[in-house]
């Protein structure tokens, strides 16, 4: 779900994959799109290689092609499992469904999107969208859909040229068992337009201005990250998610608009930035620190490969939270400070989500830190998650076993507190890893 705040809220391209609807191209938003397209290569400093095909649509018809797309990126069952083990690590309530809280985020929030694989800029005919939540914010803050159209075409004319030069779809941004991955390559691809369309938002600003107001844009946006739950007062379903799902949303752009203001620091150009998608960032600690990505020494995340005896059982679903959401998955039981300092050290994770013969859930976690000082903190940390997962539930168990060896620490939800205490450190031991200096191959199509 790519969402910009505070002023518009938009789509994330690797969901978005597919034929798009038939209606024909509406001129007044099409001619718009073409009229500023020269002015967005200039700034961002990337020549068109070819037309970008525009085309817009009604917002029934453009709704109904999301919903399409996310039922294929995001089956039912695979995102039924995904609730239980999110769920379970304490990241979504109860009572709150992954895929439908993406539907109802998603319904309420469309404004635009570049297509990779259709090659196609998609624009919303705001003739079909008077009364709408983006309309009515839109509205309040006393400016008209033109200005909002632009700001969205801006963005979006940036992903067309970054796919004319880079090639987006050889970008891991549709992995579904990898979140930490996708999350970190989005954070460079949404950074970087995010980046571009705010210095074109500025009169007179070219990149090199830009670049060199860094300091100051950046205390911008870490103040419009702050207020991120604030902005969007008719959009009830994004008010309402969970922080996970706010931050999935909104960290690709604050987070990503951060790593490419450091990215192009060199030579205050978008040099820098061009550089960094020959290998972007393969972890969101590489974009909350910038220096383990584009440092002399870059620091490279571990990928965890978990082993299983014969006849052991086998996950069902299996995922990597990377340093963000550690954190996220911290602050539900500790402080924000706190659970930020313990995820700092983070090196890489596997969580797993196992099915009983009973019925019953259980995850497994598996995490490797920095240090030996760093995992100790950790395992402090989740500890005291631990702990207070423990007032909110009669089953000690089910709120988890921690151990840890060495650098590596595994916590275990779900399991019987003796079994735990056994398997925990067994996976550990039996645990194989690797370190990820490239990005994954895609699968063939």
């Amino acid at each position: 779900m790519r969402r910009l705040a505070p002023l518009v809220l938009l789509l994330i391209p690797g969901v978005l994959a597919g034929q798009p609807p038939t209606t024909p191209n509406r001129d007044p938003a099409v001619a718009l799109a073409k009229k500023i397209a020269d002015d967005v290569s200039e700034f961002r400093g990337l020549p068109w290689k070819r037309e970008v095909d525009i085309a817009s649509y009604d917002m029934g018809e453009l709704k109904a092609f999301v919903m399409k797309a996310l039922d294929k990126e995001m089956p039912d069952a695979r995102a039924a499992r995904a609730t239980r083990a999110l769920k379970l690590l304490g990241l979504l309530p109860n009572d709150y469904e992954l895929k439908k809280g993406f539907k109802e985020i998603l319904v309420e929030q469309i404004g635009g999107f570049y297509d990779p694989e259709a090659k196609q800029l998609r624009i919303i005919d705001r003739g079909t969208v008077e009364g709408d939540a983006v309309a009515k914010m839109v509205e309040r803050m006393g400016l008209s859909a033109q200005d909002m159209d632009r700001t969205v075409m801006a963005h979006e004319l940036v992903h067309a040229l970054q796919d004319q030069h880079f090639d987006l779809e050889r970008l891991p941004l549709d992995r579904d068992d990898d979140d930490d991955l996708v999350v970190a390559v989005s954070s460079l691809v949404e950074g970087d337009a995010t980046l571009s369309m705010m210095g074109m938002m500025m009169p007179g600003v070219d990149a090199g201005t830009l670049f060199g107001r860094a300091k100051q844009l950046a205390l911008t946006v870490k103040l419009m990250g702050g207020l991120s739950g604030l902005a969007p007062g008719d959009m009830k379903a994004y008010k309402n998610a969970p922080e996970m799902l706010k931050e999935r949303m909104m960290f690709p752009y604050l987070g990503g608009l951060l790593f490419c203001l450091q990215a192009g620091q060199g030579d205050k150009t978008f040099k820098g930035v061009d550089a960094v998608f020959s290998l972007p960032p393969l972890s969101t600690e590489q974009v909350l620190h910038p220096e383990k990505r584009l440092g002399d020494e870059p620091d490279w995340p571990q990928i965890l490969e978990p082993q299983f005896q014969d006849g052991a059982a086998r996950p069902i679903y299996q995922n990597t939270l990377g340093e963000l959401f550690t954190r996220v998955m911290l602050e539900t039981g500790i402080s924000k400070r706190a659970a930020r300092t313990a995820a700092a050290g983070w090196d890489g994770d596997r969580y797993m989500l196992f099915e009983g013969e009973d019925g019953a859930d259980a995850v497994i976690w598996l995490s490797t830190w920095d240090t030996e000082d760093d995992a100790k903190e950790a395992f402090t940390a989740l500890q005291l998650w631990v702990g207070h997962r423990n007032g909110q539930k009669d089953d000690v168990s089910a709120a988890g076993i921690i151990s840890r060896q060495g650098i590596d620490v595994s916590l275990c939800i779900g399991i019987d507190m003796a079994q735990a205490k056994e398997l925990g450190p067994a996976m550990l031991r039996a645990m194989k890893r690797r370190e990820r200096t490239t990005l994954p191959k895609r699968a063939a199509k």
